[in-house]
């Protein structure tokens, strides 16, 4: 009809997919399976009374657990991170079934 506009044309693109991504990118593809694993393992977070177990954090870094647990579990801004008892600095990746723990340091 004279006057529609085609839907393709030059703002038309095509959307790529996340295996798509994946390659243009040049990584590695992700497995499924090992997706799945670091999905349905589990780290426990504790800071003092509070503490609960979460589902995937496995690759996560415990700054990003930090911010999104602030408030909820009343984490100071200087409190300590301890993975599996070990203290740790922010950048460090969390693994399957590690226990992060934020103490306050007693001066």
């Amino acid at each position: 009809m004279a006057g529609e506009r085609s839907k393709k044309g030059k703002g038309s693109r095509k959307v790529s997919g996340p295996s798509e991504f994946v390659q243009a990118s040049g990584s590695i593809p992700l497995d499924p399976g090992d997706l799945l694993a670091k999905l349905e393992s589990k780290i426990k977070v504790i800071h003092g009374a509070s503490d609960d177990i979460f589902k995937g954090l496995v690759g996560q870094k415990v700054s990003t657990v930090r911010a999104a647990l602030v408030d909820a579990f009343n984490i100071p801004v200087d409190a300590i991170a301890l993975v599996n008892g070990e203290q740790v600095n922010d950048n460090y990746t969390l693994n399957k079934n590690d226990v992060l723990e934020f103490i306050k340091e007693i001066k």
